[in-house]
């Protein structure tokens, strides 16, 4: 699970025992669960998903707070699972994030795709330097593999892989599919983003869970499955 600090400097990570626990120590709020929501499912072929989900609980601060998650869902042992998630809040009684104004629109949607690019970028020329920009130091790369098994890389793991690439970027079979599919916010700081990206013979549907940490956008987690083309 990742979020942002408070005054937004900061990433927050926990692992599932740690989140678990929190959720254990918790309060029942029954009265809050008409509040709870989701607002969309997106599947990337068989073995892969995301959900926006809302749910809305209270604070040791007093004001409710609901919160908006991107959870990716991987398909292990033929079960669905959650597998990592990043999230954004703000009062209950705001029920949705806005934006800062005055609106620039021209940022809102191209702020977290620059990142995107860069891992366009440095996957095609086979230089993880470039990926690294924007691919943050403790992300986490998650997959089902063809057996359904759960396969995890942390970042360095994963960029070591694509120094080992053919590089791409002039060959039509691999960048002919390449495409952005879905840019979803859930905050100013908060964004999913669902993209494809061919390596022959395999095209791969990725999905990138970014933040924006001290004014930059990064990837958190990635996951993805793939079909041959």
């Amino acid at each position: 699970m990742y979020g942002v600090s408070p005054d937004g400097s900061e990433l927050i990570e926990r692992d599932a025992a740690t989140f678990l626990a929190g959720v254990q120590a918790r309060s029942p709020s029954p009265e809050l669960a008409c509040h709870d929501q989701i607002i969309s499912i997106d599947t990337c072929l068989s073995r892969c998903a995301v959900a926006k989900v809302q749910v809305a609980l209270p604070s040791p601060a007093g004001e409710d707070v609901l919160y908006t998650d991107f959870l990716v869902l991987l398909k292990l042992d033929g079960a669905w699972r959650v597998i990592s998630k990043i999230y954004t809040s703000v009062p209950l009684s705001q029920r949705w994030f806005t934006e800062s104004l005055p609106f620039d629109y021209s940022r809102m949607v191209s702020d977290p795709i620059a990142g995107v690019l860069d891992y366009y970028k440095g996957g095609r020329l086979s230089q993880p330097e470039i990926m690294a920009e924007s691919f943050h130091e403790r992300a986490r790369l998650c997959f089902s593999d063809s057996d359904e098994k759960l396969v995890k890389w942390s970042q360095a793991e994963f960029l070591e892989r694509v120094k080992s690439r053919a590089v791409t970027a002039d060959v039509a079979s691999a960048i002919q599919f390449d495409k952005i599919l879905r840019v979803d916010k859930a905050g100013p700081d908060c964004a999913c983003i669902k993209l494809m990206i061919g390596y022959p013979p395999n095209l791969y549907t990725d999905v990138l869970s970014m933040l924006r940490i001290a004014g930059k956008w990064w990837i958190i987690a990635k996951s993805s499955d793939h079909q041959a083309y």
